[in-house]
């Protein structure tokens, strides 16, 4: 019932309280793996009113390379990515085409072999449930089966997996009104499946996937409505 702490990461090492120890073999190979991400014990986040994950607490992690660091292990890893767009539309533009499932397969990379197997309403709303079929790597094709769980009509709507390729999956999608036209802002966080294994052999793909599934989806909605990438 707290207000939640915004998350900030401690680039270049441990935090101050955390206890020092050598990094094993494993510990650096999975590091190594990994992209330069936000990385959170599970238990240090939240959810506030809005559907945003925050960081509640957390005096043992790391942000970068590698496992979080703390006393008993266990902890799975949690990656973020954010982008964020300008486009020249109104906020009732944007909303109307981004809050229709259906507009999904437009944006998504070819080679993810995207569809939609729900019969979908018009508009996004909150408890909705969505089935596609991808096949995020290797052609291998999979149901995955979301829910938005949040939603305010124009101003933003949250989706999580319910069942999929990811351990755990939390996507943001924010719209506000700025000169020019609308901001959209996009913030991902996801987790891998498998634990330290899972990332050691798949972490390095699987990151990759998801930086090209949001470049592909950037540069379509610049070269359809015009713009500008703020990164």
């Amino acid at each position: 019932s707290g207000q939640a702490i915004c998350a900030h990461g401690f680039v270049g090492g441990l935090h101050d309280d955390s206890p020092q120890r050598s990094l094993t073999w494993l510990e650096i190979c999975s590091g190594v793996c990994k992209l330069q991400m936000k990385v959170y014990r599970k238990e240090d986040l939240v959810v506030n009113r809005s559907g945003a994950l925050a960081a509640a607490s957390a005096p043992f992690f790391i942000s970068g390379q590698g496992e979080p660091f703390h006393e008993g292990g266990g902890y799975p890893d949690m990656h973020e990515l954010r982008t964020s767009l300008v486009l020249p539309i109104t906020l009732e533009e944007a909303w109307a085409f981004f809050s229709v499932p259906d507009n999904l397969d437009e944006i998504t990379p070819p080679d993810m072999g995207f569809e939609i197997l729900s019969d979908n309403e018009k508009h996004t709303y909150a408890g909705q449930i969505i089935r596609y079929r991808v096949r995020p790597l290797f052609n291998i094709p999979m149901t995955w089966v979301t829910e938005i769980t949040h939603c305010e009509d124009r101003t933003y709507f949250v989706d999580e997996q319910r069942f999929g390729p990811y351990a755990m999956w939390h996507h943001q999608h924010h719209f506000k009104e700025v000169e020019g036209g609308v901001q959209m802002d996009d913030i991902l966080h996801y987790k891998l499946k498998g634990g330290w294994l899972g990332s050691l052999l798949t972490g390095w793909m699987v990151h990759d996937r998801v930086r090209q599934i949001f470049v592909h989806r950037s540069e379509i909605l610049l070269k359809r409505f015009g713009g500008r990438d703020l990164g």
